[in-house]
């Protein structure tokens, strides 16, 4: 089966196996602090996202980018979700015992998947040298100055942590779980790939009583930062990221980048980096169409109408599928949306993945404000790929517009902390045309209106 990569950016992948896998690994990292004001059935819906991403991978024996979205999800549940301070709720009960056994299974998987990537680069780099670095197994776990720092090692032990039992951790394994994080700071190439996740909070003083010695080393070296507000959608009164500093400060789209392709047995040979450029859109020609009669009572009230795009992922490609409306309340400006539950439940109910969203400027020009920026932020950092699509049928120049967040724009808005409208410095490279859209004529799209 072929697949698609875009031109990617320079990776080193010299190290054979071990290092094909660490760069694997530097593409699974998660940059983020939990936001506490954060509904915790966003987090699960992340991690419902990248789940789902990572089973279409291994149904496609896509072995690489399974690896790399099963790490991902294991790190949102073990060090963001479980930080999260509705983690214990009982309200939230049935969603985290769900995620912990899909961890748990995850955690099996992630490490399977290591000795079939190993195997598999071996296997390609032996055809071209005998002699060559990448006949080293990954069975051995990769070490820097003798102290382990396979994470897949540190996410059970995390796992066995959180599980709470006196069996499952000894004192020894709390003990590497710290001296591998605290190695694996000090010696990352880039110092960006610092674990930045919020740790597990200390137990408190009852817990700490009925646990062992081991469960007592657990501390927290790391606290949650502290932050605004944020809303579903966009918002006049509130305009933060609802996933806070959940940011990939690597991002891998070139404007000039170009489509190649590579059989399934030649792919392993590649750099790591060219399996995670942006993945490709595709979206129905009709769709805008469709939508603006969706939104023509709106756009003739002067208010603006919101949608959230949604698909799915197939061959390492996306197709918009489905636009939900979900219940909202709009101005002339400002677009707000509502019962967050009942779109979330939609979307588990027909699997669909968050690829961004679509809303009118009715009497405006087609451009992304500053709370649109900030929108548009919390989608990208969900999903790298996701699109914002602008409506103006009076904007003379352009009526409709898909855009995507730049590298600087990513990088302003995630330390941005105002509200509501607001200038940013140069404010029109903070954003683009988005490259990686296709659009079908064959495509369809199924409408979901909850208003």
């Amino acid at each position: 089966m072929a697949r698609d990569y875009h031109s990617a950016q320079s990776i080193n992948n010299d190290g054979g196996p071990e290092g094909f896998l660490k760069d694997l690994d530097k593409q699974a990292e998660v940059y983020t602090v939990v936001h506490h004001s954060t509904s915790i059935l966003r987090y699960y819906r992340m991690a419902s996202m990248l789940h789902s991403q990572a089973t279409q991978y291994l149904e496609e024996k896509d072995e690489e980018r399974a690896y790399v979205q099963l790490k991902k999800f294991a790190k949102l549940y073990l060090y963001v979700i479980a930080s999260h301070n509705s983690f214990n709720s009982k309200t939230y009960q049935p969603e985290k015992h769900k995620y912990k056994r899909l961890c748990n299974k995850a955690l099996t998987k992630i490490k399977d998947l290591r000795a079939v990537i190993s195997a598999k680069y071996v296997s390609s780099s032996s055809s071209s040298s005998s002699r060559s670095a990448g006949q080293t197994s990954l069975a051995h776990e990769t070490t820097t100055h003798g102290v382990v720092l396979d994470s897949s090692k540190m996410m059970t032990t995390k796992l066995h942590m959180l599980n709470g039992s006196s069996s499952t951790a000894s004192p020894s394994q709390h003990d590497d779980l710290k001296k591998a994080q605290s190695t694996k700071e000090h010696n990352n190439d880039d110092n960006v790939l610092v674990d930045k996740f919020a740790l597990l909070r200390a137990p408190s003083k009852l817990t700490q009583m009925k646990n062992n010695n081991a469960n007592r080393h657990l501390s927290s070296d790391v606290s949650p930062k502290k932050s605004s507000s944020s809303s579903m959608a966009k918002s006049s009164s509130s305009s933060s990221s609802p996933y806070g500093d959940l940011f990939t400060k690597k991002t891998t789209q070139s404007s000039n980048s170009k489509n190649t392709t590579s059989s399934s047995s030649s792919s392993i040979g590649r750099k790591a980096g060219s399996f995670f450029n942006l993945r490709r859109i595709r979206m129905a020609a009709d769709l805008t169409k469709k939508f603006m009669k969706y939104a023509e009572r709106n756009t003739r009230n002067d208010k603006e109408t919101c949608g959230i795009l949604c698909g799915a992922l197939k061959n390492n490609r996306f197709d918009i599928t489905a636009v939900v409306l979900p219940q909202q309340s709009g101005t002339a400006n400002t677009t707000t949306t509502m019962g967050e539950e009942k779109l979330i439940e939609l979307q588990e109910s027909k699997n669909l993945l968050t690829l961004g969203w679509i809303h009118t400027h009715p009497s405006q020009a087609c451009f992304l404000s500053s709370i649109d920026l900030h929108t548009q932020f919390s989608y990208q950092v969900m999903m790298p790929e996701a699109i914002a699509i602008v409506m103006a049928p009076t904007d003379r120049r352009r009526t409709e517009g898909i855009f995507s967040l730049t590298d600087r724009g990513l990088s302003v808005l995630s330390s941005c902390n105002k509200s509501g409208f607001h200038e940013h410095p140069q404010p029109g490279s903070l954003y683009r045309n988005a490259l990686h859209v296709e659009i079908s004529k064959h495509s369809t799209t199924t409408f979901y209106d909850l208003r």
